[in-house]
C-alpha cells in the first residue's frame, strides 16, 4: 500500500528526483513533455484522436488549468529534466487522475509510484472520498498500489476499451 503522507512539492522523494507542483514557469515544459507522451505512451489512441489531444492541450489550456482549483499538477524531475507528470482533477466527493506518464527511460525507478503518491495524498488534502483513473493497459500497475478495477468500457477514450480503477481515500 501507499505511504499516508508524501514529500511536500519541491522536495526530493528519492536519490535524484524531484517533485514539485506545476507553476505558470512550468507551462511549456508541460507542453513538450504531454506532446511527447501522446505519441510514446499513448500510441494505442488512433492518430486522429492524439492529434486532438495535442490540439486540446495546448498552452493557453495548460496555463488555465494550472490555475484552475479544480486541478493540480505535479512535475517530476531527475537533476536534468522533467521526467513525469501526473494531472489530478476535483470533482464533490471525486478525485480523478488524468495523464500520469513517465519518461521511458525512467519507469521501474519508482517515479511512476512518487506520482501516484503525491496524486493520492493531494486528493487526501481535498477531502475527497476516492480517486478514480482510466487506463487501457496499466491495470496491474495501479492494483500494486490498492486500485480497484470498477467496470470495462468498450470505447471509453478514443475508441479505446478501457478499465475504471478507484482507490478508496
Amino acid at each position: 500500500m501507499l505511504a499516508s503522507a508524501v514529500a511536500p512539492s519541491g522536495s526530493k522523494v528519492s536519490d535524484g528526483l524531484q517533485l514539485r507542483t506545476m507553476g505558470l514557469k512550468d507551462i511549456r515544459a508541460m507542453h513538450n513533455i504531454f506532446v511527447h507522451s501522446v505519441d510514446d505512451a499513448f500510441s494505442y489512441f488512433p492518430v486522429e484522436y492524439r492529434a486532438k489531444l495535442r490540439h486540446q492541450h495546448n498552452i493557453p489550456r495548460l496555463a488555465k488549468a494550472c490555475i484552475s482549483p479544480r486541478a493540480h499538477f505535479f512535475l517530476l524531475a531527475n537533476n536534468i529534466q522533467d521526467i513525469g507528470y501526473c494531472l489530478v482533477r476535483f470533482q464533490q466527493a471525486r478525485a480523478y487522475l488524468f495523464w500520469m506518464y513517465v519518461v521511458p527511460d525512467f519507469r521501474g525507478s519508482g517515479a511512476g509510484e512518487s506520482l501516484l503518491q503525491a496524486a493520492i495524498q493531494i486528493a487526501r488534502d481535498r477531502n475527497k472520498e476516492t480517486l478514480e483513473l482510466v487506463t487501457h493497459d496499466k491495470e496491474s500497475f495501479y492494483a500494486k498500489y490498492g486500485f480497484i478495477p470498477r467496470r470495462r468500457v468498450a470505447g471509453l477514450v478514443g475508441g479505446v476499451d478501457m478499465v475504471i480503477m478507484e482507490y478508496r481515500i
